[in-house]
């Protein structure tokens, strides 16, 4: 059975065919500028929309990398602290035993050129003082005298050549690290734990 469809046309208007635009080719590219234009504005949107999306992304792609480097940088620096402070509290102090004597020799050189018809006179702390006594090779024609001081910390020594004088005061320095240590560690927020 052949396929019949329906016909919506009333049966006394016959079917007529559509009247050609008024005005022909002006009309005709009129509404091709009109819709060329309607097509760009549409594609300069969609460009516009795609930048600000890429823009969003970016600026939420520079914001996670920023909270990441810091999270990376805290995390960094919390986990050295002990080793740090393991440092200031262990190795500086061995190394200010060893370098004690090489300091006191040069600032006792120093103010035994400034003052050199003076006798030199070292306060050390007892336990310092082989460390201290190592590195003195002074010449013969300079009097020199080391003097115990159990008032001095290990790191201490106090030379004196006349008038002139100066400390060495290698405890002060470590206490000194320890303390900026501390402050810098103070002013750091409290590492924040996940999970």
């Amino acid at each position: 059975m052949p396929l019949r469809l329906e016909t919506f046309a009333s049966d006394d208007a016959p079917l007529a065919p559509a009247a050609p635009p008024e005005g022909g080719e002006e009309a005709r590219l009129s509404a091709y500028d009109d819709g060329y234009a309607a097509g760009w504005e549409d594609a300069l949107a969609a460009r516009d929309d795609e930048a600000a999306r890429l823009r969003d992304a970016v600026g939420q792609a520079f914001q996670t990398m920023g909270f990441s480097y810091h999270e990376a940088r805290m995390h960094i620096l919390h986990a050295l602290r002990p080793l740090l402070e393991a440092m200031v509290s262990t190795l500086l102090p061995r190394l200010a035993a060893e370098a004690i004597g090489p300091m006191v020799a040069e600032v006792m050189m120093t103010l035994a050129a400034d003052g050199a018809d003076h006798p030199v006179v070292l306060r050390v702390h007892p336990s310092a003082r082989s460390a201290v006594e190592g590195f003195l090779t002074p010449p013969s024609s300079l009097p020199l005298t080391v003097i115990d001081d159990g008032q001095l910390a290990p790191g201490q020594v106090v030379v004196q050549a006349g008038p002139s004088g100066a400390r060495v005061d290698l405890d002060g320095a470590i206490a000194e690290i320890a303390a900026a240590l501390a402050a810098f560690y103070d002013l750091l927020p409290a590492e924040r734990r996940y999970g």
